[in-house]
């Protein structure tokens, strides 16, 4: 029996990795993003795209960037797209990268570096050579710390192309480890490469099983962290196929292990397939408490990608009214930037009923408890208004207690009647203003030096009063038109206040007096 074998170059190129650029020299040369006014980009990501308060900032596959986040923006939503997997030589599709979508929480002036992978290509130079697995995709802090990457597709495994011939076997996707070569028992398929875990590199496939040469082909481990993927061996014997490289990744996966081969009476050899490359894993830090994110594994074949959407955190500078009930269900008004599509916080309960504009927002209040003092917010995409002075609304409640009393002054000509009204603030509230109306029975006719006197009333307003505190509006009735022995009532009532009057129960009082004559005047 006599067999040709021939060993496989030694060396072959990994897939590209990107790694990020610190933020120092020119803009152009290091393909850096300087968001200022108006906003510039350069190397693998577009110009900025301004709409309102958003600027959206693309970066395709090819190269390395940053961008410099821009004043007013507290956090952007990043969306990355881990790269495919390349093919076999016989078409077999790597594996597909992940869709990771978060929120970071940005400071103005912060640069961040981004890394964008190509879609890997199929090996060249051997027509049983698998693919290269998916580039690098991440987003890292100006010094390199790791904030967000989405895992790329592993390579797929090489065909067998002795006879019988084994087809390629498909790259994992990111997360996935990568699928086992064909073969049969005297040429086994290489085993597929690991995937990426969240602390390591995806282990490399071992090689398949050949009864001639026996076991050989292991396939490269995995690096972390944010690294390519691993890289197949060259050492397996014609006809059988190659391992398929693994996906870059947070961890990133195991190249595939190459088929064994085993030869034949005619001298001609048969090879199993090689196995496909693991996918790398996916990594989300850095995120706005609170926020949702989502990493969604085997979705993207091709080409990296990151989109940032920078967004202007709102700002609310005025409140109005800036005071209501506790129930709420009352319409406020809320002024300032950057409102479009906000969602309305009063303290930590949403309002209802809310429409924005880019300066202005109304909302029905909800309710809370008085005396309580809140701070009016806004949140759209770019962030929570700071909290000020200027928005902050207050719950109040105002119980006034309305006391009047009546004291008769006799005289032969000039007999009158003395009313006084006091008003307290019960609380819990302090008063802002209220009106006491007292209402005067036919005849009668009334004086102040305190209140306004019409025919058949005395109108008393009142502003600020303490919680706690009383104050008094007086007024006189002369009794000279008045029809002897019959009783007079005069009623004062609440007839208007700020804050609201809970409790309508001590809003009024009434006293009676009787003029007997103009020098006996009894009041009860």
């Amino acid at each position: 029996m006599s067999s040709t074998t021939q060993l496989c170059p030694s060396r072959f190129p990994r897939s590209r990795r990107f790694t990020a650029l610190a933020a120092t020299g020119g803009l152009a040369l290091a393909g850096l993003v300087a968001l200022s006014t108006p906003a510039a980009a350069a190397g693998v990501c577009g110009a900025p795209v301004v709409s309102g308060a958003s600027t959206t900032i693309t970066c395709t596959a090819g190269g390395t960037g940053s961008i410099t986040v821009p004043a007013g923006v507290t956090s952007g939503l990043v969306t990355l797209n881990g790269a495919g997997g390349g093919p076999s030589v016989d078409g077999v599709a790597g594996g597909k990268g992940a869709l990771v979508v978060a929120t970071l929480a940005l400071t103005p002036g912060v640069t961040l570096n981004v890394a964008v992978g190509s879609q890997g290509t199929t090996a060249p130079g051997y027509a049983g050579y698998g693919g290269l697995g998916g580039g690098l995709v991440d987003v890292t802090t100006s010094a390199g710390a790791a904030l967000l990457t989405a895992g790329s597709g592993g390579g797929a495994g090489g065909p067998g192309i002795g006879t019988p011939g084994f087809a390629g076997t498909p790259g994992g996707n990111s997360g996935s480890p990568g699928s086992a070569g064909n073969g049969e028992a005297t040429a086994g398929g290489g085993a597929g490469g690991g995937a990426g875990s969240a602390t390591a590199g995806g282990a490399g496939g071992t090689g398949g099983t050949g009864a001639s040469f026996g076991n050989d082909g292991l396939g490269g481990s995995g690096s972390f962290p944010n690294a390519a993927g691993g890289v197949f061996s060259h050492q397996f014997y014609i006809p059988a196929g190659g391992g398929g490289n693994g996906g870059a990744g947070y961890s990133s996966g195991g190249a595939g292990g190459a088929g064994g081969e085993a030869g034949s009476t005619s001298g001609v050899g048969t090879g199993g397939g090689g196995g496909g490359g693991g996918g790398g894993s996916s990594y989300v830090s850095g995120t706005v408490p609170g926020t949702p994110s989502s990493v969604t594994e085997g979705v993207n074949a091709g080409d990296g990608s990151v989109v940032f959407v920078l967004t202007q955190a709102p700002t609310v500078t005025s409140v109005s009214p800036s005071s209501g009930p506790p129930a709420g269900g009352n319409t406020v008004t809320i002024t300032g930037t950057n409102l479009t599509g906000a969602s309305i916080t009063f303290g930590s309960t949403p309002a209802t009923g809310v429409t924005c504009t880019a300066t202005s927002c109304t909302a029905t209040a909800p309710a809370g408890t008085a005396p309580d003092t809140v701070d009016v917010t806004a949140t759209t995409p770019g962030g929570t208004s700071a909290t000020s002075s200027a928005d902050q609304y207050t719950y109040a409640a105002a119980d006034l207690g309305v006391a009047l009393a009546a004291t008769g002054v006799p005289g032969l000509l000039n007999g009158h009647i003395n009313y006084t009204i006091t008003i307290t603030d019960n609380g819990p509230s302090a008063l802002t203003s209220a009106t006491v109306t007292a209402t005067l029975p036919t005849p009668m006719t009334a004086t102040s030096g305190d209140c306004t006197t019409t025919s058949g009333q005395a109108t008393c307003t009142l502003g600020p009063l303490a919680s706690g505190a009383s104050t008094t509006r007086t007024f006189t009735a002369p009794i000279g038109l008045l029809t002897l022995g019959i009783p007079y009532a005069v009623t004062a009532t609440r007839t208007a206040s700020s804050p609201v009057d809970l409790n309508p129960a001590n809003d009024s009082a009434t006293r009676t007096c009787t003029v007997v004559t103009s020098l006996i005047i009894n009041c009860s």
